[in-house]
């Protein structure tokens, strides 16, 4: 018998980015992670374990391609106040591919081929998702010290049927630096950086392909 394991990944990311103005850029990056894997377990008739011989192989392929479009901001409110944040769109897709063939009741002794098996079951199953986010950030600060955060995206997802795909979730959060507003506070032996935050956050859930009508 034999078992034999064959894996090739690859996977890469480029990134491109563009000053638009002082205060604007735009960036654009894409990933792909695609790995293929092929396994294969072999036994010659006449063995103790599987008399008439078995052939068993497995091929996977997993696709993974990311795209996100983002445009960042970042500019002075006067002297006390700055904004930041990003507005962008991000698109997925998963592909993924299975299939699994076991032969038995092997013909001529040491061909391992499942042409040269007689018995024959298989199975095979596809996979795509495909999910669309639109998003956006922003970030006020007051004189370094203190943050008030909003952030929202929206998916749109291939897995839930069509009159509920698009799901919202938003979230926010306040900071506060001691420090920064109160100097004295610092201190080289004890404390040189404190920072309080309270945010509240949603997440979105999908279920997996092909499990709702």
């Amino acid at each position: 018998s034999s078992d034999g394991d064959k894996l090739r990944r690859f996977f890469s990311t480029i990134e491109l980015s563009y000053d638009l103005t002082p205060w604007l850029s735009a960036l654009y990056r894409l990933g792909i992670d695609q790995y293929a894997q092929e396994q294969k377990r072999a036994i010659n008739r006449g063995g103790p374990r599987d008399i008439n011989g078995r052939l068993e192989t497995t091929n996977r392929l997993n696709r993974i391609s990311d795209q996100v479009m983002n445009l960042i901001y970042n500019f002075q409110l006067g002297s006390n106040f700055d904004l930041d944040g990003i507005v962008g769109v991000n698109l997925r897709r998963e592909v993924q591919n299975y299939k699994f063939l076991r032969s038995t009741n092997q013909f001529v002794y040491g061909l391992l081929n499942h042409s040269n098996f007689i018995q024959h079951e298989s199975f095979q199953f596809d996979r795509e998702e495909n999910t669309i986010g639109a998003y956006a950030t922003a970030t006020l600060g007051y004189k370094s010290f203190f943050y008030v955060n909003l952030q929202a995206r929206n998916d749109w997802t291939s897995t839930l049927e069509e009159a509920n795909r698009s799901l919202l979730y938003p979230s926010a959060s306040v900071s506060f630096i001691p420090t920064e507003a109160i100097p004295g506070l610092q201190s080289r032996n004890f404390l040189n950086y404190l920072k309080v935050r309270v945010g509240y956050g949603t997440s979105a859930g999908y279920p997996d392909p092909y499990q709702t009508p």
